[in-house]
This record gives C-alpha cells, sequence and structure tokens, in this order.
C-alpha cells in the first residue's frame, strides 16, 4: 500500500484569514487564504493513494483490536454544495481523535463511489482542514505524518495519529490585530502567545482620545493598528442597530486582545471619507446604545482562573455620538472604543474543541480545561520548579529528580538478541504452571528468532494506568510483550477458556494503554497495541503464539514495528509506570505529576508481592510518598478502604492521609484505606477481631513506635504489637510494609522494630529529595557524622541555614526573654509574609506540647491578623505550630525551629535525632531559633551563630495585615 504522504508545497500557515474581509490574512502567511482552492496540491494524490490502496484487502477486523473507531455512512457522489456538513462532521472526529490519542474513522460509502468522486471528497476535507487548523494539517505535523488511508470496496478507513501539539483547536473564536487588520488566532502556539502575554496595555491610558470634529466629505487619517473605519449601508428587513453590532464583533475581541483601539461608524473604509450614519430618532439612537452593550456582553471575557466577567461601560469600552457638519440633523459618527483587556483575553464564544468523551463520543472540551492547556504548566510548589527537572510528554508535565526517566529507560532497553526480559523480576519464578508454559514459549520463539525485548506481567495492568480493577475472575495475569519484531501485544491470561468479558476487558485495557502512552508518555508514533486473550494451556506448544505475534493486516504498513518505534514506546512506558498518581504527594498542578525516583520505582514494581517488606531511608529520601503510592495501587487493584490499613506515628500525618478521598466504582468518594496513629491502633486493637477484613497493612515512621504503650493497655496479657505481628503470621496473613529511619528515634526505650520477626526482606531509600543542598550538608555534617554516606538528588544549592539568637541586655529578665524570643519570631515571619510568602507554606516546630501552647500564647498575645493552625488541621490556611515530634512526616517549604532544647529527662533519645527530626522537614529554607548561648553550644553551633536584634518595641502588637 501507498502511505498518503503528499506535502502540500506551501509553507506551514500560521493563522487563517478573518471572515469578515477577503484580505484579512495574516501578514506573516500571504500566500495562504481561506479561499485558496487547493490547487497547490497534486490532482492526482487523493486519487493515486486511494486507487493503489485500494487493491489491498483489508478486512473489518477493527472490532477486535484496541482502537477507538468513529463510524459515518457518506455518499462521496453528491455536490460540492451538499456535503459540507458531511466533511464538517468527519474532520471534527479527526481532531477529536488527534487530541486523544488516534483512531480509525470509518466510513461507508452509501452507493458506490467513482474514484474521482472520492478523490473530491477527500480534497474538500483537506481544505476545510487547512482552512480551520491554519495550515494543512495543523501546527508541527504535516499529513503523511498524521493519516493513513485504506479503502476495501465500499469502506474507507483513515487511520489518525495523535497530535504533536498539545492540543488541536476546531476553532478558538480569538481574534487579534495587526496591521490595521483582524485576524483569526488558529494555531496552538499563536493561541498559547496571545493567552500568555503578560502585559496588555491600551493605547487610551484609560482616557480615550477620539476625533471630535466631522464634515461631510472630508477625508479623516487613513485606518491603523488602534483605528478602523465603517459604513453602514441600510440593509432590508435589517435595523441599524443589529447591523451596527455584526460589523462591531470581531474588532471588539481583537482590540481588547491586542491593544486596544476605536471603530468609527459612518466613516468609508477605503478612502476614509466622512459621510455619517442617519439616526431617525432617540429611540432609534437608544437601541444602539442598547445593542452594543449587548455585543460587548455576548462576548466571553475571562480571567487566568477560567472566570468570566462582564465588561464595564466606561471602563473596558466607552461610546460617542459626533454629529456630522453638512450632513443635515440626527446624521452622525459612532465611535466605539475597546480598551485592551487586562485578564486573559476575550472571546467571541468558547471555543470549539473537539474531544472523546468515555465513552468515545465525540463532545467539546470544558472551557477551564482548554483554557488550563494553553497556560503554561507551571504551577507547583517553590521547591518542585527550582529542585526538580521539568519533562515534558505529550500534555503532561513531570517533575523529576535528575534523569529518573533517562536511568529506568537505560535499565529497561538493555538487552541481548534471542533474550526475552521479565518484570518483576520475581515473576519469573512464578509456580503458575500456565504461566511458565507461556513463557517458555515465548522464550523459545525469542531465542530461535534471535529477538530481544521485555515484558511486564501484573495481576491488573489498569493498575499502572490509573484504572479500577475490572478484571473478570478467569483472568489471572496480564502480560505486555514488548520487541521491535513484533507488535505490541498485551495478552490477558486466562483460567480456561476465555469469555466475551474478558475479550471486551482485553480490548479495553490495550485501548486505553494506547492512549496513556501518547497522552501521558509522549509516544507521536504510528503504533498499535495488539490484545491478545489467551486461554491456559500446560503444554509446551510454541505454535499457539504464531498468529499472536503476526503484523495486523487491517493497519498500513506505517503501523508496523520498527525498532525506533519500540525505543519510543519504552520512553514513554517510564513515565507512565513511575508517574506517582498520590493526591498526597503527587498531583501538584494540571496535568502535572512528580515520577518515582529510580529507588522507588525499582522497591515499588520489584517487590509489590513481597508479603512482608522493611524500607529504611534517610529524612527526605520519600518514603511517605512511596506508601501512600501502594496503597493507591492496592486500591486500583480492587481492594476496600476497609482492606488497606496505613499506620503512622502522628496526629499531622494521620490528619492528611485521612483527608484523602478516591473515587470508587460507583463514582463516589470514599476513604483511601483505614488510618490510625500510634495511640489509635493501640485503641483499635482492644476490638475483637479488628483486623479481620485487613488484607495490607503499610506502616510509616515505624522508629516512633514503642514496644510498650506508655500505659498498661493489653489484650489477653499481650501487648499491642504481638497482636499485630501474630496477626501477620496466621494462615492467611495481610502483607506488611514497613518503613523507618533510624536516625530520626527520637525516644528512649525499646522500640518495636527490636523485636521484628523474622521473614522481612528489607530495601534501601538512598537519595535525599526534599532538602536543598545546603540544608542536607548542615544536617549530615553537624548531626550525622558517623552515619551513612548520603546522596542527593539534585543540585539546588539553597539559602544558608540561619541560627540566631536575640540580643540580650543584661538586666533582662527570663520573662522578658522568652517575650523578645516571641518577637524574633514575630519578626521574621511579618517579613515574610510582607514580601508575598504564602503562609500555607511555613512552619514553626516546638519541643514538646507544652512549650508549643506556651508560646502561641505569647504570640497571639502580640499580633493581629496572623492565622496560625495546628498541623492536623489540614482543610485550613495559615502558618502551622506544632510539635517536632507531632510534624514529623510532614515538611513545608520554610521551617522554623523555635527554641529547640535537648533534655536529658524527656522522652528524646538524643540531640541529634532531635535536630535530624527538627531540621529535615524543611525544603527550601531552614531558620533556628535558639534561646541563649548555651543552648547553641550544645547542638554545636555557636560557630554559626548570629546574635540579632528586634525591630519592635516591648509590649507592641503587631498587625499582619499592616
Amino acid at each position: 500500500m501507498e502511505k498518503n504522504n503528499k506535502k502540500s508545497n506551501q509553507p506551514h500557515n500560521d493563522e487563517s484569514k478573518e471572515a469578515e474581509g477577503a484580505g484579512d490574512v495574516d501578514p506573516q502567511q500571504r500566500d495562504v487564504s481561506i479561499d485558496d482552492d487547493g490547487s497547490s496540491l497534486e490532482s492526482t494524490s487523493y486519487s493515486e493513494s486511494i486507487g493503489s490502496a485500494s487493491s489491498i484487502p483489508c478486512q473489518d477486523e477493527l472490532a477486535k483490536l484496541a482502537e477507538i473507531v468513529i463510524d459515518f455512512d457518506i455518499n462521496f457522489n453528491k455536490d460540492k454544495s451538499e456535503r459540507k456538513e458531511e466533511v464538517k462532521e468527519v474532520l471534527k472526529a479527526e481532531i477529536a481523535l488527534r487530541n486523544t490519542s488516534g483512531g480509525v474513522i470509518r466510513i461507508n460509502s452509501t452507493q458506490k463511489p467513482a474514484v474521482k468522486d472520492r478523490d473530491d471528497w477527500m480534497k474538500d476535507l483537506y481544505e476545510k482542514r487547512k482552512t480551520l487548523l491554519g495550515s494543512e494539517c495543523g501546527e508541527k505535523d504535516s499529513i503523511g505524518d498524521i493519516l493513513d488511508i485504506k479503502t476495501n470496496g465500499a469502506m474507507t478507513y483513515i487511520f489518525v495519529r495523535k497530535s504533536s501539539v498539545t492540543i488541536l483547536t476546531d476553532d478558538s473564536h480569538l481574534r487579534q490585530r495587526s496591521e490595521g487588520r483582524n485576524y483569526k488566532v488558529s494555531l496552538y502556539s499563536r493561541i498559547c502567545e496571545l493567552l500568555n502575554r503578560k502585559k496588555r496595555r491600551c493605547v487610551c491610558a484609560n482616557n480615550p482620545k477620539f476625533h471630535t470634529s466631522f464634515r461631510l466629505g472630508e477625508t479623516l487619517s487613513y485606518e491603523t493598528m488602534t483605528e478602523e473605519h465603517k459604513l453602514l449601508n441600510p440593509i432590508r428587513n435589517e435595523n441599524l442597530a443589529n447591523n451596527l453590532c455584526t460589523k462591531l464583533s470581531d474588532n471588539v475581541v481583537a482590540f481588547a486582545n491586542t491593544q486596544g483601539g476605536t471603530v468609527y461608524f459612518g466613516i468609508e473604509d477605503k478612502h476614509s471619507f466622512i459621510k455619517g450614519q442617519k439616526i431617525e430618532d432617540n429611540e432609534e439612537k437608544d437601541n444602539i446604545l442598547l445593542s452594543i452593550v449587548e455585543c460587548m456582553e455576548r462576548k466571553l471575557w475571562a480571567l487566568d482562573s477560567g472566570e468570566k466577567v462582564k465588561p464595564k461601560a466606561g471602563e473596558d469600552y466607552h461610546i460617542k455620538f459626533f454629529p456630522v457638519d453638512g450632513a443635515g440633523d440626527n446624521t452622525y459618527v459612532i465611535a466605539v472604543h475597546i480598551c485592551a483587556f487586562p485578564g486573559t483575553a476575550v472571546f467571541k464564544k468558547e471555543p470549539e474543541c473537539s474531544v472523546l468523551d468515555q465513552e468515545n463520543q465525540t463532545v467539546k472540551m470544558e472551557f477551564k480545561e482548554w483554557l488550563s492547556l494553553h497556560k503554561p504548566t507551571s504551577v507547583g510548589d517553590e521547591n518542585d520548579q527550582k529542585k526538580l527537572k521539568r519533562q515534558t510528554c505529550g500534555r503532561t508535565v513531570y517533575y523529576t529528580v535528575k534523569d529518573t526517566i533517562e536511568d529506568i529507560y537505560s535499565d529497561l532497553i538493555e538487552g541481548s538478541p534471542g533474550t526475552l526480559k521479565i518484570r518483576p523480576k520475581h515473576a519469573m519464578h512464578s509456580r503458575n504452571r500456565s504461566l511458565q508454559t507461556f513463557f517458555s514459549c515465548l522464550n523459545k520463539m525469542f531465542e530461535e528468532n534471535k529477538w530481544e525485548g521485555i515484558t511486564f506481567i501484573e495481576r491488573c495492568w489498569g493498575v499502572n494506568i490509573g484504572l479500577p480493577n475490572t478484571k473478570p475472575a478467569e483472568v489471572i495475569r496480564d502480560i505486555l510483550v514488548c520487541s521491535p519484531s513484533i507488535p505490541l501485544l498485551l495478552v490477558s491470561l486466562c483460567k480456561g477458556e476465555a469469555t466475551s468479558e474478558s475479550l471486551k476487558y482485553n480490548i479495553k485495557l490495550a485501548t486505553k494503554l494506547k492512549g496513556i502512552l501518547a497522552q501521558e508518555g509522549g509516544c507521536m508514533e504510528k503504533f498499535y497495541v495488539k490484545p491478545i486473550t489467551l486461554a491456559c494451556s500446560e503444554e509446551d506448544d510454541i505454535g499457539i503464539l504464531d498468529e499472536m505475534i503476526s503484523h495486523a493486516s487491517v493497519y498500513p504498513h506505517a503501523y508496523r514495528m520498527s525498532n525506533e518505534k519500540y525505543q519510543a514506546i519504552i520512553k514513554a512506558l517510564v513515565p507512565v509506570l513511575a508517574k506517582v498518581n498520590s493526591s498526597f504527594k503527587g498531583f501538584v498542578g494540571n496535568h502535572l505529576f512528580h515520577l518515582l525516583t529510580k529507588e522507588q520505582y525499582e522497591i515499588l514494581f520489584e517487590n509489590f508481592e513481597s508479603p512482608k517488606l522493611m524500607i529504611t531511608g534517610p529524612p527526605g529520601s520519600g518514603k511517605t510518598v512511596l506508601a501512600i503510592e501502594r496503597i493507591h495501587r492496592l486500591r486500583r487493584q480492587g481492594f476496600s478502604f476497609k482492606e488497606v490499613l496505613f499506620v503512622c506515628s502522628n496526629e499531622v500525618l494521620e490528619a492528611k492521609v485521612r483527608h484523602i478521598k478516591v473515587t470508587n466504582l460507583d463514582g463516589k468518594p470514599e476513604p483511601l484505606c483505614l488510618t490510625y496513629n500510634y495511640f489509635g491502633i493501640i485503641s483499635y486493637l482492644r476490638i475483637k477481631h479488628a483486623l479481620a477484613g485487613v488484607k495490607h497493612i503499610v506502616i510509616d515512621e515505624c522508629q516512633h513506635f514503642k514496644q510498650n504503650p506508655p500505659t498498661p493497655q493489653s489484650t489477653g496479657g499481650r501487648y499491642w504489637w504481638e497482636i499485630l505481628m501474630d496477626w501477620c503470621d496466621n494462615k492467611n496473613p495481610p502483607s506488611l510494609w514497613i518503613f523507618s529511619d533510624s536516625s530520626q528515634r527520637i525516644f528512649k526505650g525499646p522500640c518495636v522494630l527490636d523485636s521484628l520477626p523474622d521473614g522481612f526482606s528489607h530495601r534501601q531509600l538512598s537519595t535525599v529529595i526534599r532538602t536543598t543542598v545546603k540544608i542536607h550538608r548542615f544536617i549530615c555534617e553537624r548531626f550525622m557524622k558517623n552515619g551513612p554516606l548520603i546522596q542527593l538528588g539534585h543540585n539546588l544549592e539553597g539559602e544558608d541555614v540561619k541560627v540566631l539568637v536575640p540580643n540580650q541586655p543584661e538586666e533582662e529578665e527570663e520573662e522578658e526573654h522568652l517575650v523578645t524570643l516571641v518577637y524574633l519570631l514575630i519578626s521574621l515571619l511579618k517579613d515574610m509574609v510582607n514580601k508575598g510568602v504564602d503562609p500555607d507554606t511555613i512552619g514553626v516546630l516546638f519541643t514538646d506540647r507544652g512549650e508549643k501552647a506556651f508560646y502561641r500564647k505569647l504570640f497571639d498575645e502580640h499580633t493581629e491578623h496572623c492565622r496560625v493552625k495546628d498541623g492536623r488541621a489540614v482543610s485550613e490556611h495559615g502558618i502551622v505550630f506544632d510539635t517536632i515530634r507531632d510534624f514529623c512526616g510532614e515538611d513545608k517549604d520554610i521551617i522554623i525551629g523555635f527554641c529547640p532544647h535537648f533534655d536529658p529527662n524527656s522522652g528524646f533519645q538524643n540531640n541529634e535525632a532531635l535536630m535530624v527530626s527538627l531540621c529535615s522537614r524543611a525544603k527550601l529554607k531552614l531558620i533556628l531559633i535558639l534561646e541563649d548561648d548555651q543552648v547553641a553550644n550544645s547542638f554545636g553551633l555557636a560557630d554559626c551563630l548570629k546574635k540579632t536584634d528586634i525591630p519592635f518595641v516591648k509590649d507592641e502588637v503587631i498587625n499582619f495585615r499592616g
């Protein structure tokens, strides 16, 4: 088959012409206009392509393949005037597919078409596409890049690839002004440029200057970027007010989106002769005013948030009537000034952007989502933007630690001829006879043909791509097989015969996978995922795979696998597999995610089925992120929230995890899991059969769990940890993953980890990703001198750690000194808030709850309008005041350690553990306020101490709004 890769000789056109005037084309694209008759195409381009394709058999096997198929019944023999609507609908479907994940448009010819008629119809589609998208196939792509056409008798198949640009828009309904003309804005890059223009200053500077003197027959200055002339001639059955608003419409949008401007009605536009508009009476004048106001308000005036606002007369636009001398009574020049809009943009109406919904129906994208896809995806905390690597795949942006994608990709792609890699590695030791047989056959085939590749095995592959588990009971494994020598295969291995349900499940999963690889992985290749539902066999028969690995003949040759496509698909798989779907830490903005580090990725994927696993790592290495992500993936496997138990050491983390909601199969929100803190789990275990329904347990910050509770709380003479461990050793034990860090063990006495039973595998996280270089160095050099070497996953230096002590007069009494310390804290916080720091990014940590309550009272007495909250108040806004112990497992951009001190009689283990726990909570900035020089010496910080004066008068109440 010959691929339809004929390219237009025209350069890529940036904007199409405004409908109003034949000459209104983008000055940078003068050689292409909406009225172009397509003469630049070779006359035989479509008929040659279709003619050669039609000789190739193309059976209708699409129902068995992982493709979105959109069907049309069309009579190609219709006249050009009669087929406009059909062409429009097919193009809308094409754009929807290109905006989603690609697919197939299947056209059934209702009457036997002549080759010329089909050719003419395809040319009309080409011209409509070029008109709508601003170039022959939109930005970046050519027809050959995107489309392949095959025919089989009455059937025509248009294979559509995902667009290279983030989103294609059918009609943006945007206009902008250039060289005295209005232009339609079509291309993605131009739309983004308009919507993200930071400074849009109006030519009038909020005080419009009008021409005020008009004499019949004289000439006004010619049209400019900010001035346009129009003369309205009487139209039968249409009054002046309606005619004026029709002509004004595009100018409202164009002037508002550029630098403002004025339209003068009553001025002949070609030579700028003054003629005026005849207004019969005051009633007609009032109608004109009302129509102009309605014309303004019918437009969509949008802010950055997507909120729509109403334009205000005298602020966003101005209307004036000027009499024309020498023209008789009731003849006026009507001047309408439109100010440059300070918001995002003004639209004629909501943009039309075709996409597919969950049922694969073509629908219009919601305005706010459309807007977000044209705004820079830079949301997320300052820590993400400065510290991590920003990588774009398709329409999704990922924050990664250094070269995470490249590192994981290198590990996956490395191979040798005749070798099929298996992931996770432990799957090759599966005791399942059917799975063993399948891989035995597959391995033989790879060995005999000297192929190489990789296969990914999951109980349910939907877990990896964010789908809930809808796997039928007969499906025992989902297997993705990737190789440059065969199609991309998604095999659902079934116990017994495959049912219609397993067939539907397999096709749906493969279709979703293809879409995810394109949209979130950024794979812009022409490829397909071949769905295979395979009944188990225990016979080592390689013949069962012959049909499975063959190329699907329904696809054009351009869709065959190659080495380059294989590499692109594996590269796209990395962010799909390593994406952190957790709303707890991962999702930080629209179409923006974190990726697991290579260490986290390997632990999660290679050990997901491990029944007992201990994960250790230094503070800031992502233990909690990994713990929550495991729970999310367990939920997507089909476990209910009552079957997954999360245990943490404090109320702050407990509150945050309880705040996470997930959507169940009924579309309703529900808790992520059962969640308890240290004291909560002790009480929970008193209940008889408390753990009866629990199938998975995840424990975080386990180094803080004491062997025995502070008060005798036991059941049957056994302590809570014994009960928990006994349950994990019963006949049907739940999985148990424990996360801990001995460097943060801040209490004395036996820890539950000292009596951990046998059977636990151990994995280590060693890369810190939370803190800056300077904070990391401060912690390691001051408080972890004898600890293991810890590497940092980025190179953001950050600010120096500040260690502050207030200057203390000799005569100052203890009570006065405590107030001085609070004033030092107030001065720091006041300065940050004045500089625009978000209070939600600041945390102040105290040694214990008693000191927190005492200093909070002093703080409140000396401040006004400063919102402060406990760390567990996750839905509230404000600066966090909490204790070092209670804030373990959490972090903030800015941490202020307030008067930390080590008391040998306290529950803390030692100075180092206390300070590691405190300092490692800071992501960007760390400030320590110490009580005096003696405390600084006790922490070994005398050499970096800075004496600080307080800028406030004692007993002054500091207003944070002032």
